[in-house]
């Protein structure tokens, strides 16, 4: 035994991934969490953090009381974010070693390492000059040579633009006396300063402005990384901006001017910026400020390749991808919280009206929308020649510009930094339900021209969602080797090692900021006393099913104290004379608890040895439930031991009574248990389930062998010693023959208290009545009452300690934030080699397919309030933005196009054409769809590696894996999460975009192989195993008693006494069933596992009644006799262990994890009340009115003369 536990715990592996421990083996969710992790490393890793408005939390205090949707709240909010999020990103680090070329290395891991963003194009990267001037054609050629056109031609065209104003600025002419032209775009370029007229007027401020804004970007200009993937309530406003790397910010600053003068000064005027390399001149003819610094870009570009290529492709790509690039990612342009509006109702009105216009608007729409709002443009009506009037200027004649078309809202848009729309209310804010959420605005609401101040509506708190990219992704070893500049070789163990380091810092950090403690901010009376601040690390989650898998040792010492008192103390005899010493059993019951112990311990080798991982529920349960059953075991043999005595026993004798009635009984019952455990291991491929159940089956085949073969022989040495009558204690005298009455319990045992009380009782026919008719009836309408009721799940906050940050933050967002992230994730996406004929259809089908995945996604019921799958997924955007928006100088320019070609290539169009599919895609990749990068996996062909898609062709790298990011909503209940799933589902299943029947190309009888889908995230983790959850209790417990039926059938061979069993436990099933919904408990891992253990559980309770009843026929003839026999025999062993079996789970009533309690306390006591109870009353009742013919006289008759032989030699043979 010790070999088994020693041999395999050297192999021992522990799981506590959920992915691994509760998605079934073989399925779907299998099948598609593996597919995730092979091509995305899993879903991201969450760090979440929300701020609360500690006053009011659901319910306004007031009819004017609106929570957190105050400008004076958010600016509040935004400070207490800053100190927050900006010691996450940019001061918090941690030191992690890695083999770097070879050689160990300290790095410093911060957020900005490790959080999910996108890469960086090599087109906007730093490049190296020193020095050089704007239009030195040096300079030029450098950021050519290097690749970084993108971030070259920014540098270029705001240098340009620069100087231009400085030009101006410093030409002392008076403001009037400027053209139209020079005085709105020096206004464009200065347009943080108040007072243009001023500036002009005076040197000093003319200088200082000068200084302050720079003309234009620095030498080497680029993009180092992107700020950290994130959803925050202050991305609507400038504020945003508190976790943009430097350069990022320093790309915004000058976003403004490129904006508002490539979009103002266009005939008719565009309503977005993303058309700006459509330039063209006002209406007066001259060239714009704009077009006149692109003249002198090209002239620079054709003296260094007179070929006019460079030109062409330079030019395309500033029209194409830095104007989107500078107007799309910068902060500058948007407005800030106090523009507008202090008054609460009017900053609440504009904040709705601008997160529902985000639903509809697409980015390009909001950014220029905002840009426009940022601008102060007050809008007028369409066709009015009214003077237009800018905020800070003199009035502008109307025909100057024609914006006729232009309609902006109030409150603008709200977009995050890669130019993505995304929407507040549900996104952020807390508090809102399907019952209030309508009620933002009253019926009388501002959208259908209604008062803005009759706003309602209430926010009660804040949330912050930032991703980290999971330790197995192939983009974060590539992303941290491309921008240290180093060779990283690391393994996903080190990688996950760092990570896990980093968020222990994060919880060192922000938990002090939770508890409020002193000198945080947080505190009563600091700057940040209004809020409460809740947050959550991804490794929080696995932290909490670690914590409540360890059982309490204190609790366990204590439990096992008191099991170990109470059973052995159960054996003791009292008295004064030396015979209660002679005959106690407390020591021999001692032996046998170690025996136990050790077979326990032995199992958890023996699943180790099997490469089976131990799961928390095997940590959890086993050791009770082991010791528990085991024990019954040694209570049988024991109490049979000690009735097997009379003072003409020989211990021969007594010993072959003893195993062929407790020995055969506990065989059955073993057998029963082990078939009960092995038969779910093998056929319930859930790992969690059937690690479990192997782990059981083990141990109860070795508790059944150690009791057998060395307690047992430790019996009859007990039994020699009391032959002789003499002490386990040497320094006591032997007792005498008058003592030996205590050797079979005196008048007060509890088996004369069942001959005397009890059985009486259980033959009178009224009590045989009532019994039936309140089994039945409670079997029925628990049963009903369970099935009808009883809630499938577990909430993450049941599984938590009160007080804890864990616990307060999953409360909080179950009820405030009804949703939660995920991902649309494409596999089998076979863009392939456009060159190939047989692909050209195809290609389009694919794009089509692709498309109705996601608008069928889209229109999910928990999808479809979240608009961020169309308007955020990389397809929809590459044909928007990466292809509809590019003017035919890009086509024939940087796409080599035929100018006369150009009519064959309309936009807008629906899908991209298969010649210009994998050519847009880099192209997009590599400028304004950056952000894409990190949604789209490529495998190079020649390797097989994956990684990221900039260089793919279709041919030598292709596309393997999508996906695109969106919003599950409405998942305010258990029922909610498990109907979502399922709801989802069948979306894909039955998609539109199911292209089966499709495609078959050239006629050839080729067709497309259709696009797969499927949804993931943290919904999916963690409650896909509820939408089977039924179907894996009837499994566990079906497949269970169908073990049990066999085995008893097999060693009982008597039908009946089977069927009365297997009855007993399905109707125990059903009243616990019916139990768990009254006692506050669902169905989920945790209960389906109690239910399996009820099964052997009661097997104990029951087969070893119906055994004895089977051989009691040997010395009674009625039924009522039988029982009576049966009921003396068994019920005193049966009444100590079910009190040892609730004595060692007693301490876990006192656990620090509520669901501890509930689960492994209350449910098991619960369940040993009823297995109780169905076995040693009903089961009696009903075998004295229907039990099964018993053994025959002629079988047991040699039982009989025992006592009259001392021949070993017939005691063998018997």
């Amino acid at each position: 035994v010790t070999t088994f536990f020693c041999v395999g715990m050297c192999k021992i592996e522990y799981e506590d991934d959920l992915d691994n421990l509760w998605i079934e083996e073989g399925s779907r969710a299998e099948e598609e969490d593996q597919f995730l992790k092979a091509h995305f490393g899993g879903d991201s890793r969450l760090n979440l953090f929300m701020l609360l408005n500690r006053d009011s939390r659901l319910t306004p205090n007031s009819a004017t009381d609106f929570g957190l949707l105050t400008s004076t709240a958010v600016l509040a909010f935004r400070d207490a974010t800053t100190d927050i999020q900006a010691n996450n990103v940019n001061q918090f680090a941690v030191e992690a070693e890695f083999p770097v070329s070879g050689t160990p290395t300290t790095l410093n891991i911060t957020l900005a390492d490790i959080c999910d963003r996108p890469f960086v194009p090599s087109g906007l990267k730093t490049w190296t000059a020193t020095g050089l001037a704007f239009n030195n054609p040096g300079t030029v050629g450098t950021w050519l040579a290097a690749g970084t056109v993108d971030s070259g031609s920014l540098h270029f065209m705001t240098n340009c633009l620069g100087t231009r104003a400085e030009t101006v600025l410093n030409s002392g002419i008076d403001p009037t006396a400027l053209n139209q032209e020079d005085y709105v775009q020096l206004q464009m370029w200065f347009t943080d300063v108040a007072n243009i007229d001023t500036l002009i007027a005076t040197t000093a401020d003319k200088a200082a402005a000068i200084a302050a804004r720079g003309p234009g970007y620095r030498d080497g200009f680029g993009i180092t990384r992107f700020p950290c993937t994130r959803a925050h309530i202050l991305d609507c406003w400038k504020e945003g901006e508190y976790d943009a790397p430097d350069d990022m910010l320093e790309l915004g600053e000058y976003a403004l001017s490129l904006a508002a003068l490539s979009d103002i000064f266009t005939v008719p005027v565009v309503a977005t910026l993303y058309e700006a390399g459509q330039l063209a001149t006002y209406a007066g003819g001259t060239p714009t400020w704009y077009n006149q610094c692109k003249t002198d870009l090209t002239a620079i570009l054709n003296a260094i390749d007179a070929t006019g290529v460079a030109a062409a492709q330079v030019i395309g790509s500033l029209d194409a991808v830095a104007i989107k690039v500078a107007t799309g990612f910068g902060w500058y342009w948007r407005p800030t919280v106090a523009d507008h509006s202090t008054n609460d109702n009017v900053f609440a009105f504009n904040f709705y009206q601008s997160q529902m216009n985000a639903q509809t608007a697409d980015a390009a729409t909001c950014v220029g929308e905002g840009v426009f709002r940022q601008m102060g443009f007050i809008k007028r009506a369409p066709g009015d020649t009214t003077d237009l009037t800018l905020i800070g200027l003199p009035g502008v004649p109307a025909p100057f510009y024609d914006i006729s078309a232009l309609t902006l809202l109030d409150g603008g848009c709200c977009i995050a930094w890669p130019g993505t729309t995304v929407v507040a209310p549900l996104l952020y804010a807390g508090g809102l339900s399907p019952a209030n959420s309508a009620a933002l605005v009253t019926a009388a609401s501002v959208a259908g021209g209604g008062d803005p101040n009759t706003f309602q509506g209430f926010i009660a708190g804040f949330r912050i969602t930032n991703s980290n990219t999971n330790h197995r992704s192939p983009f974060l070893k590539v992303r941290l080797n491309q921008e240290r500049g180093i060779d990283l070789d690391v393994t996903e163990a080190q990688l996950e090692a760092a990570i896990d380091l980093w968020e222990n810092g994060a919880v060192n950090f922000l938990e002090p900021r939770f508890e409020r403690a002193a000198g945080t901010g947080f505190e009563d009376g600091g700057t940040f006393a209004a809020f409460q601040l809740n947050f959550l690390v991804d490794r929080s989650v696995k932290d909490l099913f670690d914590d409540a898998a360890k059982v309490e040792a204190p609790l366990l010492i204590i439990g096992y104290l008191v099991l170990i008192i109470y059973a052995c103390g159960t054996f003791v005899q009292f008295g004064t004379d030396s015979g209660a010493i002679v005959y106690s059993r407390g020591l021999l019951c001692f032996f046998g608890i170690v025996c136990i112990g050790f077979a326990t311990a032995a199992s958890y080798g023996i699943v180790s040895w099997f490469d089976l991982t131990l799961s928390p529920v095997n940590s959890t349960l086993v050791p009770f439930l082991s010791m528990g059953l085991g024990i019954d075991d040694l209570f049988v043999l024991m109490h049979e031991y000690l009735r097997s005595h009379n003072e003409q026993d020989y211990v021969h004798n007594r010993m072959v009574i003893t195993l062929m009635n407790a020995g055969s009984s506990i065989t059955v019952t073993s057998a029963a248990n082990f078939a009960a455990f092995l038969i779910p291991a093998i056929l319930v491929r859930l790992p969690a389930v059937y690690t479990f159940s192997y782990q059981m089956a083990a141990a109860v085949a070795l508790n059944w062998f150690v009791l057998m073969t060395i307690f047992a022989p430790v019996m009859v040495m007990d039994a020699h010693r009391t032959q002789k009558r003499k002490s386990f204690m040497p320094c006591v005298a032997t007792a005498n023959k008058e003592t030996t009455i205590l050797e079979s319990g005196g008048k007060y045992t509890l088996a004369n208290f069942v001959k005397q009380f009890l059985c009486p009782l259980y033959v009178n026919k009224i009590f045989k009545a009532v019994v039936l008719l309140i089994w039945i009836g409670m079997t029925i309408w628990l049963g009903i009452h369970g099935a009808e009721n009883t809630e499938r799940g577990l909430r993450l906050s049941d599984v938590t300690i009160k007080g804890s940050y864990v616990k307060e933050y999953l409360t909080a967002q179950e009820e405030l934030f009804p949703l939660l992230p995920g991902n649309l994730v494409t596999r089998e996406v076979n863009f392939q080699d456009p060159n190939n004929v047989a692909n050209i259809i195809r290609m389009d089908e694919y794009q089509e397919h692709l498309l109705a995945l996601i608008s069928d996604g889209q229109r999910n019921r928990f999808v479809e309030q979240v608009q961020t799958l169309e308007v955020g997924h990389w397809l929809p955007g590459l044909i928007r933005t990466g292809y509809n928006a590019l003017p035919d100088s890009v086509l024939i320019g940087i796409f080599g196009v035929p100018a006369a070609d150009i009519g064959n290539f309309p936009r807008p169009a629906t899908t991209i054409p298969t010649e210009l599919f994998f050519p847009v895609l880099r192209f997009y990749l590599s400028g304004v769809g950056a952000t894409s990068t990190d949604l789209l996996v490529c495998k190079t062909v020649a390797t097989g590696a994956l990684g990221p898609c900039n260089a793919v062709d279709g041919v030598n790298v292709q596309i393997v894996a999508t996906k695109g990011a969106l919003y599950y909503d409405n998942l305010f209940t258990d029922q909610d999460n498990t109907d979502a799933i399922q709801s989802l589902r069948a979306t894909l299943d039955n998609s539109g975009g199911n292209f089966d029947d499709c495609c078959d190309v050239a006629n050839n009888g080729t067709k497309i192989d259709p696009i797969q889908g499927f949804f993931t995230g943290f919904l999916f983790k963690f409650w896909q195993q509820y939408v089977t959850i039924e179907e894996l209790a009837f499994e566990t417990i079906g497949f269970g008693i169908l073990g049990i039926a066999i085995v008893l059938l097999i060693f009982q061979a008597s039908p009946l006494s089977s069927f009365l069993v297997v009855l007993m436990l399905v109707s125990s099933v059903f009243q616990l069933y019916g139990m768990m919904e009254l006692i506050g408990a669902k169905l989920n891992g945790f209960s389906v596992t109690n239910l399996s253990i009820a099964l052997g559980m009661g097997v104990e309770f029951t087969a070893h009644i119906a055994y004895s009843f089977l051989r009691s026929s040997a010395e009674a003839e009625s039924r009522d006799e039988r029982m009576q026999l049966a009921l003396v025999d068994i019920f005193p062993p049966m009444m100590s262990g079910a009190l040892t079996t609730f004595i060692s789970v007693i301490a876990l009533a006192f656990a620090k994890y509520p669901f501890f309690s509930l689960y492994f306390f209350e449910m098991i006591a619960v369940m040993i009340l009823i297995m109780f109870l169905n076995g040693m009353v009903v089961l009696p009742v009903i075998l004295s009115l229907v039990g099964p013919k018993g053994l025959s006289k002629k079988d047991v008759k040699n039982i009989a003369h025992i006592d009259d032989h001392d021949d070993n030699t017939e005691i063998h043979k018997l």
